[in-house]
């Protein structure tokens, strides 16, 4: 069941749709909804170090900036609250991400953000990196709904399970928690082979079926991190469904990790659990 809602809110490009989405969830429950912008000061820690005087007077004007937008999206999270009648606050603080969400996102039941691009970096581009997703989930930021700056809706949500205990977790939670209830729903079972996918698909089928009866379901065999993307797309999934291991950094940067991947390749949302 949802209680309580945490949104963490970064450019204006990117919040439009956590708050649409966060609003969406919340009403029919008539959860709380925080807001939270957070000035990521990583990059002006770094300029602190920097003999360069341009650099640093570069960094003093993206953060103006990045105040900026952060003022507005508040201001549209808070008209947002008020026309659909939920109980909000809205709160602003700065420092690192990967420290300060795992504080916060403790006393929430869902975090709901956007994340930029598909770059490795944060200071890439703007707002939350790839990495920096897996990061706070391995922090306990989760459960983690991440979505595109572009999603208007969830019409379509792909249950992934390949027999792990990440899986297995990340579908149990997203089910107790009744999101999306209008949506369609499919569970896929991914197995190594044929009859690993079908045994997998048993194990978790009826479970899902109790809290979701008019649920599909599906198997299919291969590696998770090479053959979920093409089913998602052809699915036409809005949001998939994915349990995200902890494990190695180093690994994940030399063998691939299915959350990372999907992210790069996808245009959906994604809901993490580890």
């Amino acid at each position: 069941m949802l209680n309580s809602v945490l949104l963490y809110l970064q450019s204006a490009e990117q919040a439009d749709a956590v708050i649409r989405l966060g609003i969406s969830v919340a009403k029919p429950v008539e959860a709380l909804v925080r807001g939270l912008t957070l000035l990521d000061t990583r990059r002006a820690e770094a300029a602190l170090n920097c003999e360069s005087v341009v650099y640093a007077a570069m960094e003093q004007t993206r953060r103006a900036s990045t105040e900026r937008g952060h003022k507005a999206v508040r201001a549209d999270l808070t008209q947002a609250c008020l026309r659909a009648g939920l109980n909000f606050d809205v709160r602003r603080i700065a420092g690192d991400p990967l420290e300060l969400l795992p504080q916060e996102a403790r006393f929430h039941d869902l975090v709901i953000t956007s994340a930029a691009g598909i770059s490795h970096s944060s200071e890439e581009s703007s707002g939350l990196s790839s990495l920096d997703l897996i990061a706070l989930a391995e922090r306990g930021v989760q459960p983690l709904l991440v979505v595109r700056a572009d999603q208007r809706a969830i019409h379509r949500v792909l249950l992934t399970y390949d027999g792990s205990e990440a899986s297995g977790r990340a579908i149990r939670s997203f089910l107790s928690l009744g999101i999306f209830p209008q949506a369609e729903h499919r569970l896929l079972a991914i197995g190594r082979d044929e009859l690993q996918s079908r045994v997998a698909l048993r194990e978790m089928a009826e479970y899902c079926v109790a809290r979701r009866p008019s649920l599909e379901t599906g198997c299919i065999s291969g590696k998770p991190r090479r053959v979920l993307s093409s089913y998602a797309e052809k699915w036409q999934a809005d949001l998939i469904v994915v349990g995200a291991s902890r494990g190695n950094r180093l690994i994940r940067w030399l063998l691939g990790n299915t959350t990372l991947d999907l992210w790069r390749k996808l245009s959906c949302g994604l809901y993490i659990f580890t």
